[in-house]
């Protein structure tokens, strides 16, 4: 704020200047707050759908193989 010339902006400028820095500042931390909660939760869900994949997939085989089973000694 240094570049503005004081003589140029009155003090009532001036303060309305520095609260919205600061709720600009507010807001950018919060922005950040958010974006890491994103970024935690996206990265959550895919280790869960991961996981959860795996589980289906797992039990699926075991199905498909019993299921072949049967087929064969009937």
């Amino acid at each position: 704020m240094s570049v503005i010339d004081k003589n140029n902006v009155t003090s009532e400028e001036y303060s309305k200047i520095q609260k919205d820095m600061e709720e600009l500042a507010a807001l950018y931390n919060n922005f950040k707050f958010l974006l890491a909660e994103l970024k935690k939760c996206a990265k959550d869900y895919e280790l869960k759908k991961k996981s959860t994949r795996s589980m289906l997939h797992k039990r699926i085989r075991l199905l498909v193989a019993k299921l072949q089973k049967r087929n064969v000694t009937v």
